[in-house]
């Protein structure tokens, strides 16, 4: 029966998000589904995230034109700051109709970790779309490891 649930709540997110060609991958039996805000899917594999907070930040100084998808991943564990680090950043943004806009401004992280602990905090920053559109986006982030055993996966429409 907890199968059959895991699956419903699989189908129910993919199906959600299916318009916008911006699945997230299959869950695998080490896929951890993590607690993020109303309206954002994530999950892991070899990694847990205490709290994710994602918000909508437009006073950044790199990009003043663009405003920037805010992720903040709080006691990240299984990963080391310096896998962390030498992972992979990819994110994709896709239009209401479902068409994915490219992006060439500045993507900006912050990895923070505690001396002797592997508890890893980061913060990305997204380019998404200019300060003056108010149309909604689809922003699909992914963090990699570099042998591509670990991942942290996010979907969110802001």
């Amino acid at each position: 029966m907890k199968n059959y649930v895991s699956l419903l709540l699989l189908l129910t997110a993919n199906t959600l998000f299916a318009q916008n060609n911006a699945i997230l991958p299959a869950k695998t039996a080490t896929t951890t589904t993590l607690i993020a805000p109303a309206g954002t899917t994530a999950q892991a594999i070899g990694a847990k995230c205490g709290t994710i907070v994602v918000s909508v930040d437009s006073s950044i100084r790199v990009a003043p034109k663009f405003t920037y998808l805010s992720v903040d991943f709080s006691n990240i564990t299984g990963c080391t700051q310096i896998e962390i680090l030498s992972g992979n950043n990819i994110f994709w943004v896709f239009d209401k109709a479902g068409k994915q806009v490219v992006i060439k401004e500045k993507f900006l992280k912050s990895v923070k970790a505690a001396m002797g602990e592997n508890i890893v905090n980061m913060v990305v920053k997204i380019p998404f779309k200019l300060k003056t559109d108010k149309t909604p986006y689809t922003i699909h982030y992914k963090w990699e490891s570099k042998d591509k055993r670990k991942s942290i996966d996010l979907l969110t429409t802001k």
